[in-house]
């Protein structure tokens, strides 16, 4: 080989040993830019699994909302249907609360307004309510007016007949005694305190 040749050999070797280390220079700028984008990628990864914990939590907290807005408004609509059947049936107003509850435990309202049981039969409110009274008496208010009349003065203070005409009980108890025997003898009487 003569010089000539031997000096550009070395001139070709000298190229492809510039273009080789400009290629890996190159490579080396793409590796470098590939792991940055790796490591914006991973903090937009954790940035976005951030964000989409957020909107779970959203999410769970608007159903929450949702759920409780949807009882409330199915338990205003029971409530509205039920109440003009209480005020029908003078259901007593402390116990309204325990029958919504039993009725909200044993029935559900259906779209047409109507109280169908969870087993599928269906019952107007007011037989359902009639049927209440069979099972719970205790929802309605007791009787008024029954029993004894009291006294003959209803604007009298308590205990004012015993002022006026003392302890009765002795003389109670001499005519129940009177009348155990038939009721001989004159009738006892009550002796009058004087004024």
């Amino acid at each position: 080989m003569t010089l000539e040749e031997a000096l550009a050999k070395v001139e070709e070797l000298t190229a492809a040993i510039d273009a080789l280390k400009a290629n890996n220079a190159a490579l080396l700028a793409e590796k470098k830019q590939a792991g940055e984008q790796a490591q914006q990628a991973t903090a937009q990864a954790g940035t976005l699994e951030q964000r989409l914990a957020q909107l779970e939590g959203q999410v769970g907290s608007l159903t929450t909302e949702r759920d409780a807005a949807l009882a409330e408004s199915y338990g205003a609509r029971v409530k509205d249907k039920l109440d003009p059947v209480f005020e029908g049936a003078a259901i007593a107003g402390t116990a309204r609360p325990d029958v919504l509850a039993r009725f909200n435990a044993e029935h559900e309202l259906t779209e047409a307004g109507f109280v169908s049981k969870k087993d599928g039969t269906a019952v107007e409110p007011s037989q359902w309510v009639e049927g209440l009274r069979e099972q719970a008496p205790h929802f309605w208010p007791a009787s008024q007016g029954g029993g004894a009349g009291g006294s003959n003065n209803p604007g009298a203070p308590a205990g004012a007949h015993v002022a006026k005409h003392g302890d009765t009980s002795g003389y109670m108890k001499a005519v129940d005694a009177w009348k155990a025997g038939g009721g001989q003898g004159p009738r006892p009487t009550m002796a009058q305190p004087s004024d």
